[in-house]
């Protein structure tokens, strides 16, 4: 009986240990990964992790619990990756997913119940782009028979971002689209500093990652209209954040290696066209657009003037279907 005792205030030491640990780090880039599952005693970890989860009680503790042990999780990634221990990686990132199975499981149960899930939600997007950004940054350093696993964790990780954000945004689409607003100024950022850093394979994941989140901008304008919200106000936001988005990009353009400009030309191009149209939108309601939506005239002349150049060397755009759509780019 003494014996049995012993060993469960151990496992309880051990535990409480690691939630402060944990705690302290959710500030950070990545929590200390602490045990690893290359260690002998990575058992005791999930021993004291599975304790904690019986004496977490309510669906929102539950969920919030989930995103403290996928922060553990990815720490626990990202050490293993950077060893190159590839079969230990994976098997931190199958735990990984589990906790964010977990998590959505109670964020659906909460809004079947009628719940609240704006807070859960806002933190699923945060630190779900955390790891995102961590996986873009390893992505380039890992060995080749690795990268697939990095894709395919990026996507696990985006999609169940993208998944909290839609549920938000069923409820309260202003507050899922400007947290979404957010995601984008990230990852305009992360590009910049790919791009400075010469690590391109991150960069053209930030990239595709980008293009991404601007699809699911268009998904919760249209949510937001659907619900009977005047979107005036946001589309003027959407405006604003991907005018300062397409004047970055091509400040970044201007100075990066040749082999990175066709897909940011293309980046450029595509924001270029989705504000134009938002814009043609909103002329319609607002009499006067706010001059800080505005790309400025130099930038747009600099930007038609390069898509052309480049189209005219049969560089970036060589299929004649896709010439009436870049010029003239309209003012």
């Amino acid at each position: 009986m003494f014996k049995k005792i012993f060993i469960l205030g151990i496992v309880l030491g051990i535990f409480l240990f690691l939630v402060v640990r944990v705690s302290l780090g959710q500030d950070e880039i990545l929590s200390d990964p602490g045990l690893t599952p290359d260690s002998p005693f990575y058992f005791l970890e999930i021993i004291a992790e599975k304790i904690g989860n019986l004496f977490t009680f309510g669906d929102k503790a539950k969920a919030e619990r989930m995103l403290t042990l996928m922060e553990e999780r990815m720490a626990e990634t990202h050490k293993m990756l950077e060893e190159g221990k590839i079969e230990y990686a994976q098997k931190a990132f199958t735990r990984y997913q589990a906790h964010f199975q977990e998590c959505e499981k109670r964020l659906e149960k909460m809004e079947k119940e009628g719940k609240s899930i704006d807070d859960v939600s806002k933190k699923v997007a945060t630190v779900t782009e955390k790891h995102i950004a961590v996986l873009e940054r390893v992505y380039e350093k890992v060995p080749d028979q690795a990268k697939d696993a990095i894709l395919h964790a990026m996507e696990v990780s985006l999609t169940g971002q993208e998944r909290a954000l839609s549920a938000l945004g069923r409820k309260n689409p202003e507050t899922a689209l400007r947290v979404q607003l957010r995601i984008m100024d990230q990852r305009v950022e992360r590009i910049k500093k790919h791009t400075q850093d010469k690590n391109l394979l991150a960069e053209k994941q930030a990239l595709k990652n980008y293009k991404r989140g601007e699809k699911e901008i268009k998904v919760l304008l249209e949510r937001a209209k659907k619900k009977g919200v005047n979107v005036e106000g946001l589309e003027t936001l959407v405006l604003e954040k991907t005018a300062r988005h397409i004047e970055t990009l091509w400040k970044v353009y201007e100075k990066a290696p040749e082999s990175a400009k066709e897909g940011l030309l293309r980046a450029i191009e595509n924001s270029m066209k989705g504000h134009q149209k938002i814009k043609e939108v909103l002329k319609n309601k607002v009499e006067k657009i706010k001059e800080k939506t505005t790309i400025s005239e130099k930038v747009r002349e600099e930007i038609k003037k390069e898509i052309q150049k480049k189209e005219s060397e049969k560089k970036i755009f060589p299929s004649p279907k896709l010439k009436p759509e870049i010029s003239p780019i309209p003012h």
